[in-house]
């Protein structure tokens, strides 16, 4: 068979020799039109693989062309699935599931549609799942995970089950997401050699702890992502790591922090090549670069207004009795001592007898208002 070595390759998860090979093979002329469009096929499946998903997408429009004019069902069904998981991974739904449900409709002209089919559904959830629509998500989740437990593998349904997770807590319903996250703590105890879900519980324990409140234990658990040299970690993991950490940077009230970790999820998720996780590193920057201008906004409105008061009180004082006076008439009239008033007015005894005998200016006003409220004066002495 010409794709032998090719299909070897691929077997042994050479995906950039396969790549290459299959490549070589379809720059030849000696190819039928068949044979031309299993080599796209199977370049676009090596393509999904490595990542590069719009020379999958490429490959497999050009598959299921030469499919349809050599009217080959198994060669066009299989082309509907690489096309449709790719669109998936590129973020475009309404394409993807088109091409998924077709190949649904006609799996059964394809040698590998028994083994395809969890795939196509765990893939149309995914398409539900990024459109928002989580209850229906969790639904073609479930059947998938269904399938993989019939013929495997059985990580993906662990994946499946992490999905579900998920849905449940974007739909406001932890109770609902807790036995999914159970079945994962339990998955990675019979296999511990999995550190991609090893690592993914946690990510999923972060997000459990951020949405139930606890948002310093959701840090810990991302912190634990983040460890040098920690085993089976992958920029999937940071991304969403770092995407859940600057969210509760961000609620803590620690926005540059949250800026840290929203530069570290994009930077990740780029790495990763996955648009979602791009898009919505992106929108968390968007988000804290909003919260430190609005910060900003308020403190220079604050020191404004401050300004304002003190420029009153000044203007207020300038035919009164001298300031300092004052004070001391109201303090002594309260039998207050001067660090005994200072206390209680948050400030020091010292700064306090300078006001006193006149050798500081007029004070700030929140400073003001806090020794009238001391000496029982809602307003200037």
């Amino acid at each position: 068979m010409r794709y032998n070595k090719a299909r070897e390759f691929i077997r042994r998860g050479r995906y950039d020799a396969a790549r290459v090979e299959l490549e070589r093979l379809l720059q030849g002329e000696d190819c039928s039109l068949s044979e031309r469009a299993e080599a796209h096929r199977l370049v676009a499946s090596v393509c999904y693989k490595l990542k590069d998903l719009y020379a999958a997408k490429s490959h497999a429009e050009e598959a299921l062309r030469l499919a349809k004019a050599t009217r080959s069902k198994h060669l066009a069904a299989e082309a509907h699935f690489v096309l449709g998981i790719a669109l998936t991974e590129l973020g475009d739904p309404p394409e993807a599931m088109l091409h998924l449900q077709t190949f649904l409709e006609r799996q059964a002209d394809s040698a590998s549609g028994e083994r395809l089919e969890p795939k196509a559904l765990f893939a149309i959830a995914q398409n539900l799942y990024r459109s928002q629509q989580y209850a229906d998500a969790v639904s073609q989740y479930q059947q998938a995970a269904t399938l993989f437990e019939k013929r495997g593998p059985q990580n993906l349904q662990a994946w499946c089950w992490r999905n579900i997770f998920d849905c449940c807590l974007f739909l406001h319903r932890p109770h609902a997401a807790l036995p999914y996250l159970n079945q994962l703590s339990d998955y990675t105890l019979t296999n511990p050699g999995d550190l991609y879900i090893r690592n993914a519980l946690l990510v999923d324990k972060a997000h459990y702890c951020r949405v139930t409140g606890n948002l310093p234990v959701s840090m810990d658990f991302c912190r634990q992502l983040f460890e040098p040299g920690r085993p089976g970690v992958t920029d999937t993991h940071r991304t969403e790591a770092a995407w859940i950490a600057g969210l509760n940077a961000l609620d803590l009230g620690d926005p540059q922090h949250a800026k840290m970790f929203a530069d570290l999820a994009l930077e990740s998720a780029i790495k990763a090549k996955w648009p979602l996780a791009i898009n919505r590193a992106t929108k968390l920057r968007v988000a804290i670069t909003e919260n430190i201008a609005s910060a900003e906004e308020r403190r220079s409105l604050t020191a404004e207004a401050d300004s304002n008061t003190n420029l009153a009180l000044e203007d207020r004082y300038a035919d009164q009795p001298k300031l300092g006076e004052r004070l001391r008439k109201l303090r002594h009239a309260r039998r207050l001592t001067q660090v005994q008033l200072a206390r209680l007015a948050d400030i020091s005894p010292s700064y306090l007898s300078r006001l006193e005998t006149g050798d500081q200016a007029t004070p700030p006003a929140h400073t003001l208002q806090a020794l009238l409220r001391v000496l029982g004066h809602g307003d200037p002495p």
